[in-house]
């Protein structure tokens, strides 16, 4: 048999094998892209709600699933970002926390935003989907109130931790002290029925006690 023959022969009882080798090359490939997407989705679903833990589990799948090095540099670039996130400070009072922790977070947030957008759109370009950066950006509904809830639930944390760990005591104003007259004779009368009840212990005094016939004996 002449090679071309014998070439003939192996392709026929490998392409089966070459089948099917290709067939999971296509599904790992395709499985790859569907956790790729899910991970963008899921970013992309929360991206209001940053401290989401859906959110936050994405974002830390994003060195495992993605191999790309422009992904995985803007996902450095906003890691350092987020590791200068501002603290709720100390303060003396619940709405100093608010007020100082509001300004620190404005002025983060721009920076915050930025890099987060550089990350989502670089990730989108990968995943073949067309957007751009000021769609990604601007194309979010989040209530005010819902960002409000939400410094608010910080704050009452912060405070709450703080006072049960004595770090702050509860404010109190009074608003009214009984009179002198009220006072004293309050004092007097608890003075006197002490020394009644220890008369009546040691014996020094007796309950005086009456007794009238029952209605049958009178009658």
């Amino acid at each position: 048999m002449t090679i071309a023959e014998w070439m003939m022969i192996a392709a026929v009882l490998l392409a089966p094998l070459t089948a099917v080798q290709v067939q999971k090359w296509l599904e790992v490939w395709r499985e790859k892209k569907e956790r790729k997407k899910q991970i963008f989705t899921t970013l992309m679903a929360t991206r209001a709600t940053r401290i989401d833990p859906s959110h936050v589990t994405a974002l830390n799948m994003i060195d495992l699933e993605f191999k790309e090095t422009s992904v995985l540099e803007k996902w450095s670039e906003y890691l350092d970002c987020l590791a200068e996130a501002p603290k709720i400070p100390a303060a003396d009072s619940p709405e100093d926390i608010r007020q100082t922790y509001k300004n620190d977070l404005k002025n983060w947030n721009g920076r915050h935003d930025d890099k987060f957008i550089d990350l989502l759109y670089e990730m989108s370009r990968i995943l073949k989907y067309k957007f751009d950066k000021v769609y990604l950006k601007k194309s979010i509904y989040y209530p005010i109130g819902l960002s409000d809830l939400e410094i608010e639930q910080q704050v009452f944390r912060r405070a709450a931790i703080s006072f049960l760990g004595g770090q702050h005591s509860v404010k109190m104003n009074v608003t009214d002290f009984p009179s002198p007259n009220e006072g004293d004779e309050v004092v007097q009368m608890q003075a006197k029925l002490r020394e009644y009840m220890l008369d009546l212990m040691e014996g020094r005094k007796s309950i005086p006690v009456s007794m009238s016939p029952a209605e049958d004996e009178q009658q």
